[in-house]
């Protein structure tokens, strides 16, 4: 279809002179997410090799790289009157007159043995060892600075594991010593695969990271690249945050939050994965970080996962804020997993106001000696990590970030105490530290287990070479400052010379869990001046006062109460801390806070057993052992059928919680199952039809004895798409613009500064060179510098959705913003009203650049309401840029219950008739406009690939089989409704159709 242009004439409302209130009002009412964007399973995990017995994969050859800084929208200068305008009030101007404790330990870490830019420093300490990761390797040493292992490349970690994680080392890795397990965790992601965005997460089998690991592979997004991603320990699961970038046109696409199911990586089973896309609730959440826990106390029982952002009123904000999220998870029942917030922290109000703008967000910020090239401050988010810890009186988060100090771009470091993170938070203290005039920056903060505070961080300046300090205060100092001085874990000996200005992207300070006293930093320095030649340094310190948390041991055997044998990989909790066997059936908790436990062990097999009023003493060792009874296997079966009407069979996926051999598929042709489980083990059933368009439905069975039979009815969703055997939707609405306006109206008031630039109504196939009409709000015109200009295509005849049933709205978009999506001043809003157009609710947001494309919404939530549809384009012309705006075409609103068609299914393999391989992607046909074509079935080994499901009328039908290269085969078959029957082709060469039939010839 051509398409005849309307260009919309954009004028400056005067509720649009308040930018930051309109803009951002979506965020003044906290969003309460009720289901996550989706949900699934790791798509590949396995047990490795003894690390130590890995032949570490040497560093990529080749020249200097830089892996791409992808900043957030929001780096960008801030609005004229933006707090605090000058000299940051919570600012400490001076050093603090007592002497910070010398590093205990200082030894190098892993330099630039990939030639990359920035390093990506982190590492962690756990009872016994150090990790580091930097941008693509990691080494492994003791608490001494023995190296024990590497450097070697990350996905050396992935060795033989196949898939993107053991052939892609793309950086960006976190290691993390989960405490109240003993194990680690070790990841980084896997970029432009094949089919999406992965993340690798390795889990060690053992407190030993040179020893064996459980694997992960899990997919993100197919089409959102998930940058900057940032963990968390917490007892229900590891959390991660992300900022996501179109995988094409790498324009933002909002926060991205995630929690992976701790339980099972512990033990290598294939873990679950809660994923929400905070996008459609506002497009300015971004920079997050998730809680992580430091201590041996333990959140409170089901207290959520802290995420925390930090916001610039120069960012559109109305004030300078934290703003604070809770991730709850249910991995029973992944529905009820919810991402609550923001419960906002006015820092304005507190008198904390900030400046982030350092250098107008330019990279060659931070000055250093001898070279004009500066460093970036990165002083658009919150930096790692957002350390928690629960001193039993109560919790508290630790975070810092990067601001002007005092006007003059001169780089200092917000630091900030929250506490009552489950109630109302609330800021217990903050400072900003900039005792001279050096700059620091890059910092990582936390505390010990008396609540005393160290900070460490980057410092440069003209006259100082980038180096490594840290800074602290007692638990008793004056609130808001860090006043026991400054020491040196290294002093720098050369700049950074190279243009592209990357400096560090994150650094990491964590706490020794053995005295939960020391603590462990790693940073990024030069010893001599050179473009690339990074070094990190990693070192311990601490406070003299700090006291030690009274703990104890806790370990024992777990046995099998019959044969006598150890029970390996046995499950042992006590409170929050989870352990488990080794193969001689031997746990231990090294590190228990004293008093009176629950100890309860469970394995797969057994029945679970628990020892009460356990008591672990100050530096005592308590013997506990444990015998369990097994558990007979008994058989659970069913069948899986349409529940929408049609009853027949469905060939559908069976993913089983604790069961090794999940998933399981049903019979294709009588949507049979049976799987062989432990009695009164609890399972959780997760089934899904391989055909689109039906709801999942997960359930926890906990087989009797005699086994049971458990069916499973899923219902249809026609909003997701056209499910065979039922009619779409009705169209209850459809515009395709060929006649006009329609029921539409087009609004906005015209740039006053530019009154004589009016942009009239032209004819030209825009984008496409077919024919036919769009509407559009065009954004080729020059519009009030620096000042938000709106334009609304607004529906002005509403429409009536049924009560019953579903709904959605489709249509096709063209958008192209002044920066290609990266501007958060250019956004693209889908809304609907119910109230006539008095007020809006927010359906989405644009999302791709430069190409028509379909989206659809569900309206469901609205069924028997009225309703207005509105498209909204905001735009502040502040770069030279002609761009067209945003067109839509074909709009429909589909609505009510979908119909039955009569008919039943047919199901089969195709095959090439010489070979008896399957072949993907062939076609059938029913001649009656029904057509399938073949997939892969690589999951279900009782089924060969080459497979297919068609929807047919009742009675004889004739199928067609197609496949490039091969001779058709036709078949008759008798479909019978309701129901499902089979048919398989086997499909002849067209060289050996053509000889066969010479040789009748």
């Amino acid at each position: 279809m051509g398409r005849f242009k309307f260009n919309l004439i954009l004028l400056v409302l005067i509720a649009w002179l308040q930018p930051s209130l309109d803009l951002y009002g979506a965020v003044t009412t906290p969003p309460s997410r009720s289901k996550p964007s989706s949900s699934g399973r790791s798509i590949k995990n396995d047990l490795s090799s003894i690390l130590r017995g890995i032949k570490p994969i040497p560093p990529r050859p080749g020249g200097p790289r830089e892996i791409p800084l992808r900043p957030l929208p929001r780096a960008k200068g801030g609005k004229k009157g933006a707090q605090p305008g000058g000299l940051d009030l919570a600012l400490q101007n001076t050093l603090g007159k007592t002497k910070m404790p010398v590093p205990d330990q200082n030894f190098e870490g892993v330099p630039n043995v990939d030639l990359v830019l920035p390093p990506d420093t982190n590492g962690d300490v756990g009872p016994n060892h150090y990790v580091q990761m930097v941008n693509r390797s990691f080494a492994i040493w003791d608490k001494n600075g023995n190296l024990l292992y590497g450097p070697a490349a990350n996905n050396t970690l992935w060795s033989g594991f196949g898939g993107a994680c053991d052939t892609n080392n793309d950086g960006d890795p976190i290691v993390l010593y989960d405490q109240l397990a003993d194990r680690w965790l070790m990841s980084q992601f896997a970029l432009f695969a094949s089919d999406g965005f992965h993340q690798c997460i390795a889990i060690s089998q053992t407190g030993d990271p040179t020893g064996a690991w459980y694997r992960y592979d899990f997919l993100i997004s197919a089409t959102k690249l998930h940058d900057y991603p940032k963990f968390g320990v917490w007892p229900d699961g590891y959390y991660m945050a992300v900022n996501q970038f179109d995988g094409n046109t790498f324009a933002w696409a909002g926060q991205g939050v995630v929690a992976f199911e701790r339980d099972k990586m512990l033990v290598g089973l294939p873990s679950q994965i809660i994923y929400f896309d905070l996008f459609g609730d506002n497009p300015h959440f971004m920079g997050m970080l998730p809680s992580d826990l430091d201590g041996l106390i333990p959140p409170p029982s089901g207290s959520p996962n802290y995420f925390i952002e930090v916001d610039d009123d120069a960012w559109g904000w109305p004030s300078d804020r934290l703003q604070v999220f809770k991730f709850h998870v249910d991995w029973s029942n992944i529905a009820n997993a919810t991402f609550t917030g923001p419960e906002v922290v006015d820092l304005t109000a507190d008198g904390y106001p900030f400046d982030a703008d350092m250098c107008n967000f330019s990279f060659n910020c931070i000055p250093q000696p001898g070279t004009a090239q500066g460093l970036d401050a990165i002083s658009d988010r919150l930096m790692y990590r957002l350390a928690y810890r629960n001193f039993g009186s109560h919790e508290a988060l630790v975070v810092n970030h990067a601001v002007d100090a005092d006007g003059t771009d001169h780089a200092g470091i917000r630091w900030y105490e929250i506490r009552d993170p489950s109630g109302t938070p609330f800021v217990f203290q903050a400072g900003t530290y900039a005792p001279d005039s050096d700059h620091r920056w890059m910092g990582s903060t936390a505390m010990d287990a008396n609540g005393n505070m160290a900070l460490g961080f980057s410092v440069s300046s003209g006259d100082t070479f980038p180096s490594i300090r840290y800074t602290g205060r007692l638990e008793g100092d004056p609130l808001g400052t860090l006043s026991q001085g400054e020491a040196t874990l290294i002093a720098g000996g050369g700049s950074q010379t190279d243009s592209a200005a990357r400096w560090g992207d994150y650094s990491m300070l964590t706490v020794d869990p053995v005295d939960d006293c020391t603590f462990w930093y790693t940073q990024e320095y030069y010893a001599s001046t050179s473009d690339i030649g990074w070094q990190t340094r990693i070192g311990s310190f601490k406070f003299l006062s700090c006291i030690t948390s009274p703990s104890g041991t806790l370990q024992g055997t777990v046995t099998d109460v019959a044969t006598t044998l150890p029970i390996s990989n046995a499950q042992v909790v006590a409170g929050a801390s989870t352990t488990f066997t080794n193969a001689s059936g031997f746990y231990q908790f090294s590190i228990l806070p004293v008093g009176s436990y629950d100890v309860t062990t469970s394995a797969l097999g057994y029945g679970p057993k628990t020892a009460t009023a356990v008591t672990v003493t100050d530096g005592g060792t308590t013997v506990q052992d444990f015998s369990l009874v097994s558990l007979p296997i008994v058989t659970v079966q069913g069948t899986v059928t349409d529940g929408s009407g049609h009853g027949w069979p469905l060939y559908a996926r069976i993913d089983i919680t604790n069961y090794l051999g999940s998933p399981i598929f049903t019979n294709p042709v009588t949507g049979h199952y049976t799987v062989d489980l432990f009695q009164d083990t609890p399972y959780t059933f997760t089934v899904n039809a391989v055909s689109c368009g039906y709801n999942s439905v997960p359930r926890v069975i906990a087989p009797p004895a005699g086994g049971s039979i458990e069916d499973f009815a899923l219902t249809v969703d026609a909003t997701t798409c056209v499910v065979p055997g039922y009619a779409p939707l009705p169209s209850i609405y459809f515009e395709d613009f060929e006649t006009g306006f329609g029921n539409w109206t087009m609004s906005g008031l015209l740039n006053p500064e530019n009154e004589a630039d009016v942009c009239g109504s032209i004819v030209a196939p825009f984008p496409s060179s077919s024919n036919g009409a769009y509407y559009g709000i065009d954004g080729t015109c020059t519009y009030n510098n620096g000042i938000t200009n709106s334009g609304e295509l607004t529906m002005n005849v509403p429409v009536l959705l049924p009560d019953t049933g579903s709904a959605t709205l489709s249509f096709f978009s063209y958008e192209q913003t002044e920066c290609e999506g990266n501007c958060p001043s250019d956004n693209r809003y889908v809304e609907i009203s119910t109230d006539g157009g008095v007020s809006w609710a927010l359906l989405g947001e644009g999302n791709t650049e430069g190409l028509w494309h379909q989206r659809v919404f569900d309206l469901s939530p609205y069924l028997g309401q009225s309703i207005l549809i509105r498209f909204r384009f905001d735009t502040v012309d502040d770069i030279s840029n002609d761009f067209f705006g945003w067109m839509v075409d074909n709009l429909s609103i589909n609505a009510g219950t979908s119909v039955l068609i009569s008919g039943g299914l047919i199901v089969g393999n195709v095959y090439d008739a010489n070979t008896s391989n399957p072949l993907n992607g062939a076609t059938i046909d029913d001649g009656s406009g029904n057509m399938t074509a073949t997939f892969s079935t690589p999951d279900d080994p009782a089924l060969d690939d080459g497979f297919y499901i068609l929807f047919s009328s009742a009675g004889l039908q004739t199928l067609t089989a197609s496949y490039t290269g091969y001779a058709d085969e036709i078949q008759t078959v008798n479909v019978v409704e309701n129901s499902a029957v089979i048919q398989n082709f086997n499909l002849l060469l067209c060289r050996w159709y053509r000889q066969r039939w010479r040789w009748k010839d």
